[in-house]
C-alpha cells in the first residue's frame, strides 16, 4: 500500500510537469539560471575564513560570510574546487554512480536530511524535465538538472590531514539543492577507502577538465 502511494505521488509530480508540453514533443526546458560567482572581494573573505576555521562545511560558511553558498565554493583557495555549468549534470553524476558509497544532504527550511548509500543511476525522462534516479540504497527521485546553475567538486581541507570531498548542486540564487559527500563505510566521519578516494578523485579530474562556470 505504501509504495503504491509513493509511485502515485511521482507520478502526480512528473505528470505536473508534463502536462504543459505536447505529448509528441520533447519537453523544452527554460533557459538555464546564471551562475552565482564569488567576486575578488569575497574570494578574499572566504580565504580568510577557512584560514581561520579550516575544514568547515560551505554551508557553515555561508551562515558566516553572510554570501550565497555558491559563492563560497567558488571563492575557495585554488585546487579547493572544480565548478562547472549544471549544464554538466549528466556527466558528473555518471561518475558519482561509481562511488563506492557517499553521503547525500539536503538542507531545506530548517530541516537537515541525510541520505546514506550508493548514488543511484538515472536517465532523462523523455516527457518532462526531470532526471529520474532508481530507487535503490539511500537514492533515488527526480532531479531537475535543467534548474542548476553550477555544480561544484570541492575538497576542502581540514585539520590534521583530513579533507572534506563532496560534490554540491546550486540553483540561480547560489542556494544548494543538494549536496553529495565521499565517506567511508562507517558513514559520516569514516576516513573514506582507497577505492573511495580513487572514485572522487576521477570526478574531481573530469569538472577539471570542463569549461570553467567561475573566472
Amino acid at each position: 500500500m505504501r509504495a503504491s502511494y509513493l509511485l502515485t505521488i511521482a507520478g502526480v509530480l512528473m505528470a505536473g510537469t508534463a502536462l504543459a508540453q505536447p505529448q509528441s514533443q520533447p519537453p523544452q526546458p527554460a533557459p538555464r539560471p546564471a551562475a552565482v560567482c564569488a567576486t575578488a572581494d569575497q574570494a578574499k573573505q572566504v580565504a580568510e575564513y577557512y584560514k581561520a576555521t579550516p575544514g568547515m562545511l560551505p554551508a557553515n560558511a555561508t551562515r558566516a560570510l553572510k554570501m550565497p553558498e555558491a559563492a563560497i565554493v567558488s571563492g575557495l583557495p585554488a585546487g579547493q574546487s572544480a565548478v562547472v555549468s549544471g549544464a554538466e549534470f549528466i556527466k558528473i553524476w555518471e561518475t558519482l554512480t561509481a562511488w563506492p558509497t557517499a553521503l547525500g544532504l539536503i538542507m531545506k527550511g530548517g530541516n537537515v536530511f541525510e541520505l546514506p548509500g550508493k548514488i543511484a543511476i538515472g536517465e532523462p525522462s523523455t516527457r518532462s524535465n526531470f532526471y529520474n534516479l532508481k530507487s535503490g540504497g539511500g537514492f533515488g527521485g527526480h532531479l531537475r538538472p535543467d534548474l542548476m546553475s553550477t555544480i561544484a567538486v570541492v575538497a576542502i581541507p581540514g585539520k590534521e590531514s583530513a579533507v572534506t570531498r563532496g560534490v554540491m548542486f546550486y540553483d540561480g540564487t547560489g542556494e544548494s539543492l543538494l549536496a553529495v559527500f565521499s565517506v567511508g563505510d562507517g558513514g559520516e566521519g569514516s576516513a573514506p577507502s582507497p577505492a573511495a578516494l580513487a572514485a572522487f578523485d576521477k570526478t574531481m579530474a573530469l569538472a577539471k577538465s570542463l569549461p570553467k562556470a567561475c573566472g
